[in-house]
């Protein structure tokens, strides 16, 4: 199983302190987990579980950005180094903690403020040096917070539940107390970075601000009708001031002279619980949304620059997508919430509550069922079951809560109504219920004693009962296929596969907890995959009733399971920490035989076969379900693009399908898909009218549509069309539009009223004047805030500056818009010197720019732009999203580099196959050694007869034979040349191994490796060198760590090359290699001069060689690039206790111990050790290592192939 996507559990409000940033990086709570991203790609980095207590209030280091602070619910404080992921502190604090904060100045301290008892002092200081606590002064009142003075060491502010601020200096144990003007308690204070102020919040909305020097009240502002959830000040400069409230999602700015707030800013459709500003970027903040979202938003420009997803805030219980609309899937959880998700994008699209709950049980929804029978083909309609014993119907498409029973008997649902048909006492509590799908009167109840009953829906009488659980039956599931086959789950930690005609039953043992949720499969029928409370997934092949995969999530336990219906082999899980995941099921042989089958044209009778054949351990490969007989039906009267575009859809599900499926649409001659509109990227050739399409779309839109959003104001979507317009080269729209907002300014700068000169010259004016105040915030006549940078940008392209406009777009990060400036200008040249000479010259002198290959030496910056873009979203772990950036420019070569680099063969096969042929060879050679890894040797020998390359192709016949035959002796043979190519062709792995040796030795004593040496070992490479002798081996390892640490400064992958160099100490080369890992020992961007210079002879002759090799076996590798390879999902989750087993550090798939003192990882999620007292790498350095050289470096006797393909 691989993870397509997490998502994340929702931000929790144990505090106002469950979110925090640093310069590097932010983190927010999500009940009993703290999520970590980085600020500069955004990338979900690490997670770090706190199991089964939440955590309440967390806190960076004020100067260490991997240092990070987290207090849970049991009051452990512990402090964690991101970096090395190690626990460096934890103390066990007294209970009823209320705020944390840690002294900027002296980092070494942290106060609390704890909700005052007789017990408990209300205010302690940390030294988390010393471990010692101290209470540094007593007061009357109780504290209700505490906040360090950033500008002096040991100075904190102070407020109470009486309204009182008190000063203390911890060095001088001076005490002052501010002027006391309002009796209420202090909720929050916030000293100012740059002046001796602070403000103070209240506890009904109210806001004041103090002389620190005076003590003096200096101002008390509005009270705001909507109350006050957070507020901070925006920088040290200004003296504005920001607000959040809980009530609606806009933030109020004031300034420090005037007590009425001067804008509202609106930023989402729910209240703001919390903002942090974020350190080191000015006016950014971090925003915590009441429905869990986190935001960080520019309050300068007005803009949203990353969100997290709508998730869940607690327990997540159920989900499941609706069979009649595969588009539609629903959640629901212990948050009183139904969120409707896009099963397709993975994103929430609506959020239904239902507010006339009734207490606390009645939020807590445990079950959840869409209607199967639709009376109305509109109808979309939820069952939910709460554990106050209510079972709500809920109308999807009115987004509301339709009827609301208390009830547990038989329910009838006629004409929108349920009504109760029969009640069937069973003497103990249901726990667990499953329709058999085959027999839909039969139904399947699980009892809290360990018995299943099966029920006749229709004469209301018991069946049969199955015993052989003994404890809860918490999960049950028929089989799609099988009427007689059930599968259980229960609390003695065991599944259970029932014969229902047989009253037997086999017991699947691995769980070491509760398990809590099952599912089939429709196309494998053998297959039945589990999860539970150990926080493990286990997929069962029930013919030999064996796990043939596990994988680990820590602290994470799995409430249900719901399978795509349109989609077998891509499965959302449900968790308890609020967490979705959406995995594929492509590591199982099977998926992998069948997919290539299907991609290969191979037919009925290689793909399909009967669901009782399947049943079968021998058969292998092969589908059995009703849609995949669709499919193989619908494909054969298609092209060959639409056949592979077909089934990749089928069998895979990836964030940025939509995108590729688009661009390819557009590449193919076909045009824009149906769902282009919803692309975050657009083609080159359909890009002008899809923009203005955008465009037009927001002047039409109703405002009822956007409610609640940044564009639900009439005047804000005029000004968004109006920049989209500009943007797309609608001048006379945008000056309609901003004519129509009244803003004559900008009509006339853009309109000539005068003259085509007057109006050149006023403009050249106007830019000067913009540049000069491009570095101040400025505000025009109607207090309105002015980004000088952005007007600049605009009247640049009405003077056909592209270059430099869409250059400052790129320097203030808004690199798409940049990208699509210069496309739009290459595509059609509708930025030209004058409006009455457009039409003219695109229709004369302009041709139409379709790819790359069509762009000029001058025009490359579009190309820049395009990488920079695509490298953006492959750094956030989108590879099929960066790889339909690059296909928008039709860059098929960079597209399928993605495509390899995260692992996505099919994706690259299909690609190269559409758009570029001579990548096809090698794309196809990692298809065939992972073909003969899954012993699907049909696939092999069909990859290998399209391989276009004779040399290649005899090499992998070669190989296929030796795989089949295990024939490895050394042989001579009359007529074979001695060379390592022809030995290899004669399947003499052991003689063409020590001809490469030789080969490599007198080259390495000529200091230059030729392109034949890296051919020969790069060959010798596709075969399997297990059979080799010891001797022979080692020395054929030692060779390809020289060629790979070569091939990694080729590739810029300077980690793997200093890696590779510890392991050819025992070479010529080594002090060479050395030289130039000492070079990067503190920075590769010296190692990265030193391989660029022309005058370093033996790192060009070297790279020149490879170089030949490369444009030969790696086409789409031809030119010196830097190679990262990167996994779908890539998140480590920090483990927090010491275990038995060892984990991967990306999917916490487990690493299975062998007999030597080192560890191999299961052939699903491939790596290396490098030392015996290292941890395994992670999958994306095996990946790089796969690159590099077919062996793994655990010891010179170990002969571990790495195939992570």
């Amino acid at each position: 199983m691989r993870q397509q996507k997490l998502v994340p559990s929702g931000s929790t409000f144990l505090s106002k302190q469950t979110i925090c940033s640093n310069q590097q990086r932010f983190a927010y709570a999500g009940d009993s987990h703290v999520y970590i991203y980085d600020l500069k790609t955004f990338r979900l980095e690490k997670i770090l579980p706190f199991c089964d207590v939440s955590v309440t209030h967390i806190l960076f280091h004020p100067t260490n950005p991997s240092i990070i602070g987290c207090l849970a619910m049991d009051s452990t404080f512990e402090i964690w180094d991101l970096s090395t992921e190690k626990n460096l502190f934890t103390f066990e604090m007294d209970k009823g903690i209320k705020h944390i904060d840690w002294n900027e100045g002296d980092t070494n301290l942290i106060s609390f403020v704890f909700k005052r008892s007789v017990l408990v002092d209300d205010l302690r200081i940390l030294d988390i040096i010393t471990k010692k606590q101290e209470k540094p002064f007593s007061v009357s009142e109780e504290i209700t917070i505490s906040k360090w003075n950033p500008k002096k060491q040991r100075q904190l502010a102070m407020g109470t539940i009486e309204g009182i601020i008190y000063i203390y200096d911890m060095d001088t144990k001076a005490k002052q107390m501010m002027d006391k003007n309002i009796q209420l308690p202090v909720v929050d204070l916030c000293w100012n970075p740059g002046e001796n102020l602070i403000i103070a919040q209240y506890e009904n909305g109210i806001m004041t601000m103090y002389s620190t020097e005076s003590c003096n009240l200096a101002m008390i502002f509005e009270k705001q009708p909507t109350g006050i959830s957070s507020f901070s000040w925006v920088d040290n400069i200004s003296g504005d001031i920001v607000t959040s409230t809980n009530k609606v999602g806009a933030l109020r700015l004031w300034n420090a002279s005037n007590p009425v707030p001067k804008d509202m800013i609106k930023v989402g459709p729910h209240g703001i619980s919390s903002i942090a500003p974020i350190k080191g970027k000015q006016a950014v903040f971090l925003l915590q949304f009441k429905n869990g979202q986190v935001t960080v938003f520019n309050l300068r420009k007005r803009k949203i620059l990353f969100q997290t997803e709508v998730a869940h805030t607690c327990q997540v219980q159920r989900c499941a997508i609706n069979p009649n609309n595969h588009l539609k899937m629903a959640t629901v959880g212990y948050d009183n919430s139904i969120r409707i998700w896009d099963s397709n994008e993975m994103t929430v699209v609506n959020i239904i509550e239902d507010r006339g709950s009734k207490g606390e049980k009645d939020n807590q929804i445990n079950a959840l069922a869409w209607q199967l029978i639709q009376s109305n083909p509109q109808d979309e309609i939820l069952v939910l079951g709460t554990a106050a014993g209510f079972v709500k119907l809920v109308d999807v498409k009115k987004n509301k809560i339709a009827q609301k029973l208390e009830i547990s008997y038989f329910l009838k649902y006629d004409h929108n109504k349920l009504e109760i048909t029969k009640s069937i006492n069973l003497n103990d509590p249901v726990r667990s219920v499953s329709w058999n799908p085959q027999k839909p009167n039969i139904v399947a109840a699980g009892l809290f004693n360990g018995s299943i009953i099966l029920i006749d829906s229709e004469s209301y009488k018991i069946n049969q009962e199955l015993v052989g659980c003994t404890d809860k039956v918490l999960c049950l599931k028929w089989h799609p296929q099988f009427d007689y086959i059930l599968a259980s789950g229960s609390s003695d930690n065991f599944v259970r596969v029932w014969d229902t005609k047989n009253n037997g039953h086999k017991n699947l043992e691995y769980h070491k907890s509760r398990v809590r949720s099952l599912s089939w499969n429709h196309e494998l029928p053998w297959l039945l995959i589990s999860g539970g409370d150990d926080s493990f997934l286990g997929m069962w092949d029930i013919r030999s009733n064996k796990l043939i995969y596990e994988t680990y999530e820590p602290c994470i336990s799995t409430s249900s399971f719901t399978m795509h219906p349109k989609k077998p082999f891509t499965l959302v899980s449900s968790h308890l920490d609020n967490s979705l995941i959406f995995w594929d099921l492509m590591s199982i042989p099977d998926v992998f035989q069948t997919q290539m089958k299907f991609l290969l044209d191979l037919g009925l009778v290689e793909t399909l076969c009967d669901s009782h054949d399947q049943m079968i351990p021998e058969v292998k490969g092969k589908l059995s379900g009703e849609q995949s007989k669709n499919l193989l039906t619908q494909i054969r009267k298609q092209s060959q693009i639409e056949r592979l575009v077909q089934v990749l859809k089928y069998f895979n599900q990836q964030d940025g399908d939509l995108e590729l499926w688009y661009m390819i649409s557009i590449m193919s001659g076909k045009g824009p898909t149906q769902e282009a509109t919803n692309s975050r990227v657009f083609h080159i050739q359909d890009s002008t009218s899809a923009y203005k399409s955008k465009a037009q779309d927001l002047q039409q839109v109703s405002g009822l549509k956007l409610l609640g959003t940044a564009l639900s104001k009439k005047e804000d979507r005029l000004k968004e069309s109006a920049n989209l317009m500009l943007k797309s080269g609608s001048f006379q729209d945008y000056c309609e539009i901003m004519m129509q907002l009244n803003n004559y300014e900008a009509a006339i700068a853009v309109a000539p009223k005068v003259s085509l000169k007057y109006w050149h010259n006023s403009i050249r004016k106007y830019i000067d004047y913009l540049t000069e105040i491009s570095q101040k915030p400025q505000v025009n006549e109607s207090g309105k805030y002015i980004d000088p940078q952005q007007e600049k940008v605009h009247y640049l392209l009405l003077l056909n500056q592209v270059e430099e406009a869409a250059q400052i777009m790129h320097q203030r990060g808004e690199t798409q818009d940049a990208l699509m400036v210069k496309s739009l200008h290459m595509s059609g040249g509708i930025f030209q010197d004058t409006l009455s000479r457009h039409e003219r010259f695109q229709a004369n002198s302009l041709q139409s720019i379709k790819s790359i290959n069509d762009l000029g030496p001058n025009d490359k910056q579009l190309d820049e732009f395009t990488v920079a873009q695509a490298q953006k979203k492959f750094n956030q772990n989108l590879p099929i999203l960066s790889s339909a950036i690059h296909l928008s420019l039709q860059d098929s070569k960079k597209a399928i580099q993605k495509l390899l680099l995260s692992n996505n063969l099919e994706y690259a096969f299909a690609v190269s196959k559409m758009f570029m042929p001579r990548s096809l060879d090698y794309v196809s050679t990692l298809l065939i050694l992972k073909a003969l890894e899954s012993e699907s040797a049909n696939i092999s020998q069909k990859l290998i007869e399209t391989i276009q390359d004779n040399r290649l192709k005899t090499m992998l016949e070669s190989v296929f034979e030796l795989n089949q035959t295990e024939n490895d002796e050394e042989q001579k043979k009359q007529g074979v040349q001695d060379t390592v190519y022809d030995q290899l062709a004669a399947k003499n792995v052991k003689r063409a191994s020590k001809i490469a040796i030789n080969q490599f030795r007198t080259d390495e004593s000529a200091g230059c490796f030729k392109a034949q040496t890296f051919e020969a070992f790069y060959l010798l490479g596709l075969f399997d060198l297990d059979q080799l002798p010891d001797d022979i081996f080692a020395e054929t390892l030692q060779c390809f760590f020289v060629l790979g640490a070569l091939k990694a400064l080729y590739f810029r992958m300077f980690g793997m090359f200093r890696t590779l160099v510890e392991f050819a100490k025992d070479t010529c080369l080594y002090q060479t290699f050395n030289t130039l890992k000492d070079l990067s020992k503190f920075n590769d961007q010296d190692l990265m001069k030193e391989v660029n210079d022309k005058s370093n002879s033996f790192i060009q002759k070297n790279m020149q060689q490879l170089l030949q090799f490369t444009a030969q076996y790696l086409p789409m590798f031809d030119e010196p690039i830097q190679i990262k390879h990167t996994w779908i999902h890539c998140t480590k989750k920090i483990e927090r206790e010491e275990s038995e087993m060892e984990y991967s550090k990306l999917t916490g798939a487990i690493i299975k111990t062998v007999t030597y003192s080192y560890f191999l990882i299961n052939l699903q999620s491939p790596g290396f050790l490098l030392e015996e007292d290292q941890e395994v790498a992670n999958l994306e350095e095996a990946l790089d290592l796969a690159m590099l050289m077919p062996l793994s470096p655990v010891t010179q006797t170990c002969k571990r192939r790495i195939i992570p393909y």
